[in-house]
């Protein structure tokens, strides 16, 4: 889990723990005397810690308990303490502010799965106090970010609950030259598009296969354990491996469009057999010990390649069938707005086939969002005939996507995905996918959305504010001081438009001309996917001069998205 990424769990051990539980239904069978929960506020794992308190009082256990929320404590959750007749026997309940976790060297996330459905069904901004809170202690250790652009009724909110923050805090405020030049923030909601679309880089395709979490992914045991190794596993059996940039073949393939994922990999294979090769040439004392010297790196090396290997047979075994293409064709359809009516009978196909629900509503908000909404008459035979296929539960679920703004039920005037199409230059046709020139080639040949709107906000050159020593001067704008900006960005739907602030920095802490200020922090509310990490980096290269630090709510993909608005009942 998420604490697994900022402790090691061996540390745990040396003081004292005996043993690691998840949390669940069934009370851990130990004779341990103190217990210590870590939890998200959420009502129902509140219940479960109530339920072990109470089976072990009934068994005349007496043992001390304590209590931590991730990120924040809730009242409901102390209420619920307090209805179970528990909140008397808990040593201690505290808050423990876990904020950012890191994934990579650049990559930073708050890991809050169900951000995106508190803003926006629940109505719960909490989520949006707690990455303001977050950004907070980050400028407080890298000092205040001079200029912040952002998109979104919510990127507006976290500024200003961050310009609060600061103004409350300004007593203690440190004198840190800023580290980070500016800071980008982008709601998901100005982009719903994008997480819908399958992932086509080598990470985005074993996310949306095989899931990652926190950095890993689990697998089946046989394709992580050597073959030629005395234990093997269990059939059935499997493995979680780490994705992270230990991994020398995973650093290097993991942007990478995964049609030409083979070709690299058979590089590797080969640079690796020549290495192996070269045993036999070495004769020299010399010779043997620089052979000696690089054989435990590319030995790991070899062992990454075996399980990547595996990985990508695995994946092509669905990209190679024939209904992984006509779902691929159908999205690329609806993308570049091209016969969006096949699109169309091949969703009504994928229902009647009983296709796997998640994939099915992709397909339908991607159709409503590119095509500017569903007829009232049609939508209401696709809805009956996803409640008779898929249960009537989902009636619920296709509300809860009306009131996100992923379903439209009517189709107004105009097409605002088309002229989004045309203005922010979405589909790049004769894209070279092995040596790409735009970012388009994460998604074969379609944009993502949200990466066109940054590599606009990075044109805009701001200024710093001018204004030093006065703390409580924090000065927001519309707009990002460009009008030629400021009117593509105002075809993008809905009433969100870009800001942009500065924050006034101590005397002498305003230093624009040292070599630390080429650092721009990109910030999504409401998750972000692989691709669009990939797409980013993409711009790094581009611009080798500035450098990226991505953070998110959460890493999301379309099915994990989606799977937070579904009612389970």
């Amino acid at each position: 889990g998420p604490l697994g990424m900022v402790v090691e769990i061996s540390l745990l051990f040396e003081y004292g723990i005996d043993k690691i539980y998840f949390l669940n239904d069934v009370k851990p069978e130990t004779t341990a005397r103190h217990f210590i929960y870590f939890l998200r506020p959420r009502v129902e794992l509140t219940r479960k810690i109530a339920a072990h308190i109470n089976s072990y009082r009934i068994n005349g256990q007496d043992k001390n308990y304590y209590v931590y929320f991730v990120p924040r404590t809730k009242m409901i959750c102390e209420r619920v303490f307090e209805e179970e007749a528990v909140y008397d026997y808990i040593t201690k309940i505290d808050d423990y502010h876990l904020d950012f976790i890191p994934l990579e060297s650049d990559v930073i996330s708050m890991e809050l799965p169900t951000s995106f459905k508190e803003c926006n069904l629940d109505g719960d901004r909490t989520t949006l106090f707690y990455v303001a809170r977050a950004m907070m202690k980050i400028q407080f250790l890298y000092g205040i970010i001079p200029v912040v652009q952002g998109i979104g009724s919510h990127a507006q909110l976290v500024t200003e609950m961050m310009f609060r923050m600061r103004r409350e805090m300004s007593a203690d405020e440190p004198s840190i030259i800023p580290e980070i030049d500016n800071l980008i923030i982008i709601d998901r909601n100005c982009d719903l598009i994008t997480p819908l679309c399958s992932q086509l880089t080598y990470e985005g395709m074993i996310d949306e296969v095989f899931v990652i979490k926190n950095g890993t992914v689990e697998l089946p045991a046989e394709m992580v354990v050597d073959p030629t190794g005395d234990k093997q596993p269990e059939p059935g059996s499997k493995m979680t491996t780490s994705l992270n940039s230990d991994d020398s073949i995973f650093k290097e393939t993991r942007d990478l469009n995964f049609s030409v994922l083979g070709g690299a990999l058979n590089k590797k294979a080969v640079m690796i057999d020549e290495y192996y090769k070269k045993r036999y040439d070495a004769k020299t004392f010399a010779e043997i010990r620089d052979f000696a010297k690089k054989f435990k790196d590319f030995q790991q090396a070899h062992g990454f390649l075996r399980i990547h290997t595996n990985i990508t047979d695995a994946v092509l075994d669905i990209t190679r069938h024939v209904s992984f293409r006509k779902r691929l064709e159908a999205e690329q359809g609806l993308l570049a707005m091209v016969s969006p009516e096949d699109s169309w009978d091949y969703l009504n196909e994928c229902i009647s086939r009983q296709r796997p629900f998640s994939l099915v509503i992709r397909l339908l908000c991607l159709y409503s969002l590119t095509c500017n909404g569903i007829p009232s008459n049609v939508y209401n035979e696709v809805r009956k005939a996803i409640i008779q296929t898929y249960g009537f539960h989902h009636m619920f679920t296709l509300e809860n996507l009306v009131s996100v703004g992923l379903l439209k039920r009517n189709i107004s005037r105009g097409n605002s995905y088309n002229q989004l199409l045309n203005q922010f230059k979405l589909v790049v046709e004769d894209l070279d996918e092995a040596n790409p020139n735009d970012i388009a080639y994460v998604y074969s040949g379609y944009a993502p959305l949200s990466i066109r709107i940054l590599e606009l906000a990075l044109e805009c050159k701001i200024p710093r504010s001018e204004k030093e020593g006065n703390l409580e001067q924090t000065e927001i704008f519309a707009g990002w001081g460009d009008s030629k900006t400021d009117d593509i960005m105002s075809y993008l739907p809905g009433d969100d438009r870009p800001f942009h602030a500065k924050q006034s920095l101590k005397r002498g802490m305003n230093n624009e001309d040292t070599d630390t200020n080429n650092v721009t922090m990109v910030l999504f509310l409401g998750g972000c996917t692989f691709t669009e990490i990939s797409a980013i980096r993409f711009l790094q290269k581009k611009n080798p001069d500035r450098e990226f630090i991505i953070a998110t709510t959460k890493i999301v993909n379309g099915t994990t998205l989606i799977d937070t608005l579904c009612n389970k009942i």
